[in-house]
């Protein structure tokens, strides 16, 4: 199998993977049927599949026009930030939609149960 090929099968087949665990998830915590997370799934992954098509040909064209080669760590970490940045900044609005939260208050929420009796109620 080509490179290109290669890297496409397992891009789909991981995003494939994806689709079912956040779906089933998803469906699980907001205690929905399964159709409109596995839909809100299907709809993150295509994002993070185009996302990664766009965001590693402008760093490899970036980084074939670098004078010093090769993969530092440096470089590595602002491949990460970058790409897993552009996905926070273009899902977390969806995400927001999706549960129907009027400002992106829910970055601050980690682990902590807003959904019980008694959450503060956002204005």
């Amino acid at each position: 199998m080509n490179p290109r090929l290669r890297r496409v099968v397992q891009a789909v087949l991981y995003e494939a993977i994806a689709v079912g665990f956040v779906g089933s998830m998803l469906s699980l915590f907001f205690d929905q049927p399964a159709t409109s997370p596995i839909a809100l799934a299907i709809f993150m992954s295509a994002v993070a599949l185009a996302w990664s098509y766009v965001f590693n040909s402008i760093f490899e064209r970036w980084k074939a026009s670098q004078k010093t080669k090769g993969r530092s760590v440096w470089r590595r970490l602002a491949h990460g930030l970058g790409f897993e940045g552009g996905l926070v900044v273009g899902l977390v609005p969806v995400m927001a939609l999706y549960i129907e939260t009027k400002r992106f208050i829910r970055l601050g929420m980690s682990g902590k149960n807003y959904g019980s009796p008694g959450r503060p109620q956002w204005p």
